[in-house]
């Protein structure tokens, strides 16, 4: 999903985007996120996450 995984960075970023979205879901909450884009392409694969910019 981020860059092309050569950095670590690169890496944790796209994990810790889907543990936040699935947190966000399990519980029933809404992801607030100022980077919306990334996390509709989530909400693609992950039904019932909602997601909205501050």
């Amino acid at each position: 999903m981020h860059g092309k995984a050569s950095r670590l960075r690169d890496r944790l970023g796209p994990m810790n985007d889907a543990l936040i979205a699935l947190t966000a879901r399990e519980i029933g909450a809404t992801a607030i996120t100022n980077s919306p884009l990334e996390f509709r392409r989530l909400a693609g694969k992950i039904s019932g996450l909602k997601v909205t910019a501050p």
